[in-house]
C-alpha cells in the first residue's frame, strides 16, 4: 500500500483502535529497525515528526586521479605477472 492509500485507510478509525493497530505493528518491527530508524524516539516526542527530516549525505565522489594512478599500476603488474607467483614486490596480503 501506498502511504496515501494508507491515510485514506486510517482516517476511517478510532482512537483506541489506533492504539490497537500502533501497538500490534511496533510488536511486528524487528529490534534492529526499530533502533536503525529510532522507532521509539518518534514514540516519545512525536513533535519531531513534523520537522523536516536532514538530506541524505551524497556520496563522496573518487579522486580520478588517484584511481587512474592505481589502475596503471595495478595493469602494469598484472603484465609482470607480479600476481602469479610469490615475490617481493607484491605480497599475498595486498
Amino acid at each position: 500500500m501506498k502511504i496515501s492509500e494508507v491515510r485514506s485507510v486510517i482516517e476511517k478509525y478510532s482512537a483506541e483502535q489506533l492504539r490497537l493497530i500502533i501497538a500490534e505493528l511496533y510488536k511486528a518491527i524487528p529490534k534492529a529497525i526499530k533502533e536503525e530508524n529510532d522507532i521509539d524516539g518518534m514514540l516519545k516526542n512525536p513533535e519531531r515528526l513534523t520537522q523536516p527530516r536532514p538530506k541524505t549525505r551524497q556520496k563522496e565522489v573518487p579522486d580520478i586521479e588517484l584511481l587512474k594512478s592505481e589502475t596503471e599500476c595495478f595493469v602494469d603488474y598484472a603484465y609482470k605477472q607480479y600476481y602469479f607467483a610469490p615475490n617481493r614486490v607484491v605480497s599475498k596480503q595486498n
